[in-house]
């Protein structure tokens, strides 16, 4: 899809990054505090579980933090069950 961006922060300060249809960024290319800003807080409300980052300032003014225990157990029941749902699926999955 043109025009779609894909990046992956490698540190705090290294991000992989990439436009479809477009040339690459030249190496070592230093971003503008609004396109930083603009990234960061993509990551942040793409984040579902963790956030993990060197300066926490205005974090929860971008993704408030949610504590619930209800949350907490599903996600550890999930996480229990997973290879045996993960088999089952594997084999119910048809021979192409």
């Amino acid at each position: 899809m043109p025009d779609t961006k894909l990046f992956l922060p490698l540190s705090p300060r290294h991000l992989l990054f990439a436009c479809v249809g477009y040339r690459l960024p030249q190496r070592g290319t230093t971003l503008s505090l609004t396109e930083a800003a603009f990234i960061r807080t993509m990551i942040l409300n793409g984040a579902n579980r963790y956030v993990f980052a060197t300066n926490i300032q205005d974090i929860d003014e971008i993704k408030s933090r949610t504590v619930s225990r209800d949350l907490f157990d599903a996600d550890a029941k999930l996480w229990a069950e997973w290879h045996e749902s993960q088999s089952r699926e594997e084999a119910e999955y048809p021979d192409l």
